[in-house]
């Protein structure tokens, strides 16, 4: 099947209650033009899925959020933003019980006219008020949490029991390029780098569908992974974390 779609769309504006700045009170809607060209595609009897997708969204008045220091946060407007890519995703069902899948993404996601003030300087870069620098042309960063590569790919065995359980394995690694953790894009502060993030886990289910045992290891490579992250007083960085490596072991009851 091969699909072409065109759509719009919007995103309400709203009030940022608790701001005791007027130009900061209240934010605009966020307007969406959007435009897909795909295919789904199943071989095979269905035990091959190729799915592609190519795609352009084009947005005006985007909606962001930006944490202050010395007051509430806030949403603010971008003019402008961009963003267009290519995805896929795919299935092998090798055999009854072996199954490979994943996906990819490539992705180029813009501001396009953008101006605003950075809480981490709000003096300006040269911390001197009313210098004509407090205010950065964020035209051209990339949006927040859009890396350019990222992509999984899977690998899933399910080992029948002669007593009629079974044992479901998956193993996945998941990769991205670095991305952007806020709109100002400054680098190293703002960047999370590429990394790489493994994990394996088993399912042990009874004969009877009665109970199952679980269990895992999450980010095997025990990457260091920033999540998001909030300005501070007096203009510091609060970075949120992703787990560690971490291990789990689970059991259940159905009745």
């Amino acid at each position: 099947m091969v699909y072409l779609t065109a759509s719009t769309g919007f995103r309400s504006g709203g009030f940022n209650f608790g701001q005791t700045d007027p130009d900061k009170l209240y934010y605009e809607p966020e307007d969406l033009h959007a435009i897909e060209l795909g295919s789904k595609n199943l071989f095979n009897d269905g035990r091959v899925k190729l799915n592609f997708s190519a795609f352009y969204y084009d947005y005006q008045d985007l909606q962001g959020f930006f944490p202050l220091i010395n007051d509430a946060a806030y949403v603010q407007n971008a003019a402008e933003a961009e963003i267009k890519g290519i995805e896929t995703e795919f299935l092998f069902q090798i055999s009854d019980q072996f199954q490979i899948d994943g996906h990819l993404s490539l992705l180029d996601a813009t501001y396009k006219n953008f101006v605003s003030e950075d809480q981490v300087y709000p003096r300006g870069r040269d911390g001197i008020p009313f210098t004509g620098d407090e205010l950065f042309n964020l035209s051209g960063n990339d949006l927040v949490q859009a890396p350019d590569r990222s992509g999984l790919i899977g690998l899933s065995y399910i080992a029948p029991i002669d007593n009629g359980a079974t044992v479901t394995l998956r193993a996945q690694v998941y990769s991205q390029s670095e991305t952007y953790l806020r709109q100002f894009n400054l680098d190293p502060y703002d960047k999370q780098d590429s990394y790489t993030m493994s994990s394996i886990t088993f399912r042990y289910d009874s004969a009877n569908q009665n109970y199952y045992v679980y269990g895992g290891i999450n980010n095997i490579e025990d990457e260091d992974v920033i999540a998001n992250i909030d300005v501070t007083p007096p203009g510091g960085y609060l970075a949120n974390m992703r787990a560690p490596r971490a291990w789990y072991l689970g059991v259940g009851v159905e009745f």
